[in-house]
């Protein structure tokens, strides 16, 4: 039994094992089939989607299109496993992909990742967890299909590396609090490849490079996220990236310890000092933006629900 391997980040790419499947060069074809793929996990109306993919056409040519789209996906992929499934659940006015056909797709493999930590911090990661996320930022081999400018294609790219830039932050407040700051500052690195102008890597870099010991290192990245913020939307740092510079440059920010809301509070008013609040303000902002990103998930969930509830 062989498998079909189906990439869409990055160029679309089908084959069974080191061999390309052919038969695609229908553009409306390809589109189908990779919209059925990114909204796998519930049927489609026919007739919808007979109505997006041929608009300009009358109502009888687009069925008849779709039809004949259909049949060609079904011929060419219709390597069958020993109970003869089919990679399409076809009725007379429904179409979904069949979840029991043998195939394997990045897409859902990355997303069944981003779920299984989804909600958990960085800091709360263990082992396991972030080899998962590093296994699944592999996957990401480009922003999804490419070159394609469909209104639906558009809203899914963005969310995916939403999703990709979420789970690298993740790492790297996981190596933060695994003393693990070169690794860090790799993916650090790889965020800014994708998201030039990402004022938080930009502060989680700044971080790391002071706690890795190097604090020159970590005033340039300062000076590079301002030249760049600058550059790309004419605008100054924000005041927490300004406050953690400050505390780099007079080398009183907080060594890195494990951060908790009754270590933010002071003890006494008498012997809480400015020093002291700074420090408990940036350990502060850290959890903050932690709890950003948890935030941001659970709105891009939301967000999906909806939107594949009016598709």
């Amino acid at each position: 039994m062989r498998t079909l391997y189906i990439s869409l980040f990055g160029k679309f790419n089908i084959r069974y094992g080191e061999e390309d499947a052919i038969g695609f060069e229908s553009k409306k074809q390809r589109e189908l089939l990779c919209y059925l793929l990114v909204y796998r996990n519930r049927p489609h109306s026919r007739e919808k989607l007979a109505t997006m993919l041929w608009k300009d056409s009358s109502a009888t040519q687009s069925k008849r299109y779709l039809r004949q789209a259909i049949w060609h996906l079904q011929s060419i992929l219709n390597y069958k496993d020993a109970n003869e499934k089919k990679i399409f659940l076809v009725e007379s006015d429904w179409i979904q992909i069949n979840k029991h056909f043998n195939f394997w797709l990045d897409i859902e493999q990355f997303e069944q990742i981003s779920i299984e930590v989804n909600g958990t911090r960085g800091a709360e990661l263990d082992s396991q967890a972030a080899e998962k996320i590093h296994d699944a930022i592999q996957l990401y081999n480009g922003n999804l299909l490419e070159n394609w400018y469909q209104d639906w294609c558009i809203f899914e790219r963005e969310r995916f590396q939403n999703i990709f830039l979420n789970l690298l932050q993740k790492l790297i407040m996981y190596c933060e609090y695994q003393q693990a700051y070169e690794q860090g500052l790799a993916y650090g690195s790889l965020i800014l490849q994708w998201d030039r102008a990402c004022e938080k890597a930009y502060r989680q870099m700044m971080r790391l490079r002071y706690l890795a010991g190097d604090r020159t290192g970590a005033i340039r990245q300062y000076q590079r996220c301002v030249q760049v913020l600058n550059d790309e939307l004419n605008v100054a740092p924000s005041s927490q990236t300004t406050s953690l510079y400050k505390a780099i440059q007079s080398d009183t920010f907080p060594n890195n310890q494990e951060i908790s809301v009754r270590s933010l509070l002071p003890v006494s008013k008498k012997t809480i000092s400015l020093s002291d609040v700074l420090h408990r303000l940036l350990l502060l902002s850290q959890l903050l933006e932690e709890l950003q990103v948890q935030v941001q998930e659970d709105i891009q969930d939301v967000n999906l629900m909806l939107e594949r509830n009016q598709i």
